[in-house]
């Protein structure tokens, strides 16, 4: 019954005026000056530096204790003291260790009922599971409804992303039984950067009012800084911590082709949910540019680049490899190689001939509209094929491709040592691994 929105009156911090609501609004605006803060400008506080200075855990595998190093502390010391907070750590640098952490204060010292992670398949099954099984703490993994009622104060509550858009209904209900009062740990929050995929959707509807929140990636955007606007809204809720300041929102022009502006209806006020957030997000800071293909493209141009660094410098904590271990493990070795007459021909095929193989790779989706604007990308991620794997193609007749042959002699350099090669598809694996047993 506030005359003005919550958000208003505890942005113009005037307790005086509303009578009976001191409290609250005084309560409210101390989290939000908290929330508000830029890391730059924080300071460790010495109590949290204590109990991380003590923090440690005994690896069952590995047997040996582990413990944070000093960057590590730091980090997790100041996104303890705000409630939401986004880790960009790069892979190796021990996120899922800053988790646990984070997890077992706020149910040690602050009273959360238990911490609930979720993540993709191959992280919870393949490293949640098994790291807090090694660290023998107390978890339990969602595999079916009748789980969550084994869910104790204290646990560790795993859960993939396809489980949450399963049992959304049922995880909503869940959480809101317990008063919101669970901290959320979304490893690899770049799996929600799509507002439109059912994942996002769905972590949005059953997580956006959990008391403490923390993500966690290496990349929180793979693309474009549009990608940033659903996490941003997870962390924050739409709430007084995510007003757009932007006075001025852009827009390109379809008569013209050149960028427009006009000033910002939602200026001052929090992001609106939804598609009209994420509308008002990517026009303010990277608006959509229409192509001649009639799709849109995103640039790496930023807009209204000081208010991003804002919300960005309150909300991210960014570090390399080298910046948390103190050393580099990477060596990159950059091997160019030609074509050889085989694959060029396959590749001229792709190229030139699309239209023949098309549906020999491709399933139509029905609809004549899509196909038509599918097709160009399709091309593209079976030119790709060509270059990753040409033997994976009917239309190539020649022996292992020259870059399998190349990746395996490469790898055969280091007979003790575990060697990885990245691929994308699975057939292109299948590829990888005849080659590796033949050789």
């Amino acid at each position: 019954r506030l005359p003005v929105p919550i958000y208003r009156a505890v942005y113009d911090n005037t307790l005086k005026d509303y009578p009976g609501y001191e409290k609250l609004l005084s309560r409210k605006r101390a989290e939000y000056e908290r929330q508000n803060l830029a890391f730059a400008e924080m300071e460790e506080d010495p109590k949290l530096a204590d109990w991380l200075n003590d923090f440690s855990l005994w690896d069952s595998s590995l047997m040996e204790q582990i413990q944070l190093n000093e960057i590590q502390k730091h980090d997790i010391n100041l996104t303890l003291q705000k409630q939401y907070a986004l880790l960009q750590w790069e892979q190796g640098s021990g996120k899922t260790l800053a988790g646990i952490a984070t997890g077992l204060y706020r149910m040690q010292k602050q009273h959360v009922h238990s911490t609930w992670v979720v993540s993709s398949a191959i992280s919870i099954r393949n490293n949640w599971n098994v790291v807090l099984a090694n660290y023998d703490l107390p978890c339990i993994l969602i595999r079916r409804l009748s789980d969550l009622e084994r869910i104790q104060p204290g646990y560790f509550v795993l859960i993939t992303l396809n489980k949450v858009s399963s049992y959304k209904k049922h995880l909503k209900k869940h959480v809101k039984r317990l008063n919101q009062n669970i901290q959320l740990i979304l490893d690899e929050s770049d799996e929600i950067s799509n507002p439109y995929s059912k994942r996002a959707k769905s972590t949005l509807s059953c997580f956006r009012r959990c008391r403490t929140k923390l993500l966690t990636t290496g990349t929180s955007t793979r693309n474009n800084i549009s990608e940033f606007a659903p996490q941003l809204e997870l962390l924050y809720n739409n709430s007084i911590n995510m007003i757009t300041w932007c006075r001025k929102v852009y827009f390109h022009n379809k008569g013209s082709m050149c960028m427009d502006s006009h000033s910002n209806a939602y200026y001052g006020c929090p992001i609106p949910a939804y598609k009209r957030g994420y509308a008002l997000f990517s026009s303010c800071h990277l608006p959509e540019k229409p192509t001649v293909f009639g799709i849109g493209e995103k640039t790496q141009d930023i807009y209204n680049a000081g208010e991003l660094n804002e919300i960005l410098g309150k909300t991210v904590i960014t570090r390399t490899f080298e910046e948390v271990t103190g050393r580099e493990i990477r060596r990159i070795h950059q091997v160019p190689l030609t074509f050889t007459p085989e694959e060029e021909s396959a590749y001229n095929i792709v190229m030139k001939e699309f239209d023949r193989i098309q549906r020999a790779y491709f399933t139509s989706t029905g609809n004549f509209r899509k196909d038509a604007m599918l097709k160009l990308m399709q091309q593209i991620t079976l030119m790709l094929r060509v270059a990753a794997a040409p033997n994976t193609l009917k239309e190539y007749h020649g022996d292992t491709p020259l870059k399998i042959i190349a990746a395996v002699e490469m790898s055969s350099q280091w007979e003790n040592e575990i060697v990885a090669i990245g691929v994308r598809h699975l057939n292109v694996l299948n590829a990888y691994a005849a080659a590796i047993r033949e050789y």
